[in-house]
């Protein structure tokens, strides 16, 4: 009887190691899983909106060649639709101010639509829309603003 008690002993004590090897071997090969897959497929950053630049001292010129399209309100942001050939770089984008309002009823401003090509000499037409937050040129809770956009009719009406 004790040579039985000995082999459950032994038995039980070789379940228990194997049942840890196990464990610990699913706990690391879970833990691989996971990080490979963070590793293969991260996850996707918002970006995050432009906001349109107030600077009462900039020289406001468009910089190089664009065509708008189109120009909305959809909330506090101006989704600009633009097109421009090049398709080699990558292009910037500034939407900017110099801060004045007209003496009008509503308000009117004018703004700039600023383009940098950083060189870009292919010839693909390229077609996108930009968009840029408002918030900036609020003046108060609420109140309209008469955005005039440089080179696009016709003019823009901001409530908020």
């Amino acid at each position: 009887m004790n040579l039985n008690l000995l082999n459950m002993r032994h038995l039980v004590f070789v379940a228990l190691a194997m049942s840890f090897i196990v464990a610990c071997g699913n706990k690391k090969e879970t833990t691989a899983t996971t990080v490979e897959a963070a590793t293969e497929k991260p996850m996707e950053q918002i970006p995050a909106i432009p906001e349109i630049i107030v600077d009462m001292k900039a020289d406001i010129t468009t910089g190089d060649n664009y065509s708008i399209n189109s120009a909305e309100i959809k909330g506090d942001n101006l989704v600009i639709s633009v097109s421009y050939s090049g398709g080699c770089e990558t292009h910037e984008w500034k939407l900017m101010t110099n801060g004045a309002m007209m003496k009008s009823l509503p308000p009117q401003m004018n703004i700039t639509l600023w383009h940098n090509n950083n060189g870009d000499n292919c010839r693909g037409l390229i077609t996108e829309d930009l968009t840029f937050n408002l918030k900036t040129i609020k003046a108060g809770e609420s109140g309209t603003i008469v955005l005039r956009l440089r080179n696009h009719e016709p003019k823009i009406v901001y409530t908020y």
